[in-house]
């Protein structure tokens, strides 16, 4: 039985049963085979990368359009707000006017009615661009903010313009 043990240890050692060590070969299989692992991570990793970048690309580029699609449409009514505005401070009162020209006033009222009417639903529109930028995640900045609340009162404000115009007539 001693034999049978001592060739049973002998075996052992030579095979590297006992041996903790691995050999050089095992351990170039073992890292060759971590190195595939991560390369395979890596190469995962990059993928969601590369989908997640090319989706924020997307996202940036739309909140860019609806900026740009915003501003546009804040120059827009400001010129047409201010031309409004300043047609109407150079208007005379009704009370003030001759009789010869009462007709000449009722036609630029008219015009200015027409020329004003759009001012509603432009302001409407512009309201709807702004409120496509939240789901964005888009914040607008202090300057548009105040620019659009500017543009909703002194819009709202032409409204109620062509109203008392049209009622005094």
């Amino acid at each position: 039985m001693a034999a049978f043990i001592s060739t049973t240890f002998l075996f052992l050692q030579l095979t590297g049963g006992f041996n903790s060590e691995p050999t050089p070969e095992e351990n170039a299989q073992r890292i060759a085979k971590a190195v595939r692992k991560q390369s395979i991570e890596v190469k995962e990793n990059w993928e969601q990368l590369k989908t997640h970048v090319s989706n924020w690309q997307k996202q940036v580029e739309k909140a860019l359009e609806k900026l740009q699609e915003l501003q546009k449409a804040l120059d827009d009514l400001e010129v047409r707000v201010i031309t409004a505005e300043g047609v109407h401070t150079d208007r005379q009162p009704v009370g003030d006017l001759l009789i010869d020209s009462l007709q000449d006033h009722i036609d630029k009222t008219t015009a200015f009615k027409e020329e004003i009417a759009p001012v509603k639903q432009e302001v409407k529109i512009l309201n709807d661009l702004a409120s496509q930028l939240s789901p964005l995640d888009v914040s607008l900045s202090p300057k548009i903010s105040h620019q659009l609340d500017d543009l909703n009162m002194r819009g709202n404000s032409c409204s109620v313009l062509v109203c008392s115009l049209h009622f005094r007539m």
